[in-house]
């Protein structure tokens, strides 16, 4: 008990491996730059290995980088675990736990092996591949770490995973080291911050934008990240006639700064775990109208924080957007419980604690 004290104030002496499959913008990768740099400055011993992409310039010295192809990757693995002692190995997306686990096996090493489970993958999509899956998971995997209840629910009824061998570990940021207090200080009124894909649905944004500006003069907005439906967002968004009113950033680094600059931030995901924008707007102070999506209802608590909209109307989104900015009391409680909120169960500071204490208990078994 006292040895898990000392390592909790950040005297930790395990030495972890963290696998990523490539630094792509996204928050699979933002979670694992975390991950390793916040691991580092709690006194863990990490080595972060990943392929390389648009992320690596965020790399800190201890990640490193190897090929493209699986083969170069199951070799750069096998020789890594034979020269080097690990006490934990961690595998940020399920495609990096398998050449892991092929690694592990050639080199007889004896590791733990700790995977988070960030979306569903193709293999969940059928009874008889989620059986497979959950296979696989029991008997390679120690502890898989899941970013809500509502997935952890998942891992055990539908893939038949143990729950000794599932831990909800909610995502986590760092602390936005500015917050502006007032709404009426902030930039803009509404944001939306993530990739121009598909499955975050900016058109459905656009669209809430487009009823807003029937309803609030001088409507300022903006949007922040790029992606291959950029252009074709941009060209939606004069068709609609509120390209004027938008601030198109592109990716930008500094998200908390967005936030904290923002009025509201808009989320309007068709597909989603537990986003990391919704979390640094929260740790800004900024209140969410949110879809109902994935896991969001654990973040996002109705009427507290933000709202939920259970239908994916535009019309219903603006009207909740409205009703915030009408309403300079509402808008200072909801931003005040999203700091609270924030606080309590998302920071960083929180997940690495949990992260230790879910590699402590494994590396003690």
């Amino acid at each position: 008990m006292v040895k898990q004290q000392w390592r909790f104030l950040g005297m930790n002496t395990f030495r972890i491996l963290c696998v990523n499959e490539y630094m792509r913008k996204g928050g699979g990768e933002y979670y694992f730059l975390q991950l390793v740099n916040g691991l580092s400055a709690k006194g863990c011993e990490v080595v972060g290995l990943s392929g390389r992409g648009d992320m690596e310039r965020l790399a800190g010295k201890n990640i490193r980088f190897y090929g493209p192809d699986i083969r170069s990757r199951i070799a750069t693995l096998v020789e890594l675990l034979r020269n080097e002692q690990f006490d934990v190995l961690h595998a940020n997306s399920f495609r990096e736990l398998i050449p892991l686990v092929i690694a592990k096996q050639l080199s007889s090493s004896k590791c733990p092996v700790i995977y988070t489970k960030h979306n569903l993958n193709k293999l969940e999509r059928c009874a008889f591949s989620r059986r497979l899956y959950g296979i696989f998971l029991r008997h390679f995997v120690k502890k898989t770490v899941v970013l809500s209840q509502k997935e952890g629910r998942h891992l055990v009824r539908d893939c038949y995973v143990p729950a000794d061998k599932v831990a909800v570990i909610y995502n986590g940021v760092e602390r936005g080291e500015k917050s502006l207090c007032g709404c009426n200080d902030r930039k803009w009124d509404v944001c939306f911050v993530g990739r121009m894909a598909p499955e975050k649905d900016p058109y459905l944004f656009l669209d809430v934008v487009r009823a807003l500006d029937s309803m609030i003069s001088n409507l300022k907005v903006v949007v922040a990240g790029d992606g291959d439906m950029l252009e074709s967002v941009k060209t939606y968004a004069k068709t609609l006639g509120v390209i004027d009113r938008i601030d198109f950033l592109g990716w930008v680094d500094d998200v908390p700064e967005i936030c904290s600059n923002s009025k509201i931030l808009i989320l309007t995901s068709k597909r989603e775990q537990m986003p990391i924008s919704v979390l640094q707007s929260m740790s800004a102070g900024t209140p969410v109208v949110s879809v109902d999506v994935g896991a969001i209802d654990e973040v996002v608590v109705h009427g507290i924080n933000g709202f939920m909209v259970e239908h994916r109307s535009s019309e219903a989104i603006a009207c909740r957007v409205l009703e915030i900015l009408s309403d300079g009391g509402l808008w200072r409680d909801l931003s005040t419980n999203a700091k609270r909120i924030f606080e309590e169960t998302f920071s960083l500071d929180s997940m690495l604690k949990e992260f230790i204490l879910v590699c402590n208990s494994l590396i003690a078994s």
